[in-house]
């Protein structure tokens, strides 16, 4: 686990980075590396494939892929329409480099 800085302002500067939250998640805790696409799919710690999240938010999607993650998020009811094109369409950025770190 990579532990990042807790700041708010930090976290906000985060956040167009991270496809894969849940709504709201953003809190004062340690942050941590994501793999978009897991580990254990792809060997990938290129920016392409990690975003900051929360403990809660790693926690909950552990090894699933994250567009498999959000449309959980969206069949549980978390995620509205748009809010689930949104996230798809981030992952799509960030996997295309479009979503550089900050």
């Amino acid at each position: 686990m990579v532990r990042f800085r807790s700041t708010a302002a930090w976290l906000a500067r985060a956040t167009p980075r991270h496809p894969v939250a849940i709504p709201g998640c953003f809190t004062y805790e340690p942050c941590q590396l994501d793999h978009v696409i897991p580990q254990v799919e792809a060997r990938d710690n290129s920016y392409r494939n990690i975003v900051v999240a929360c403990h809660e938010c790693n926690t909950q999607k552990q090894g699933l892929a994250g567009v498999d993650f959000v449309r959980g998020l969206y069949r549980r009811g978390i995620l509205s329409q748009v809010e689930l094109q949104e996230r798809l369409g981030a992952i799509e950025e960030l996997k295309g480099g479009h979503l550089v770190p900050m």
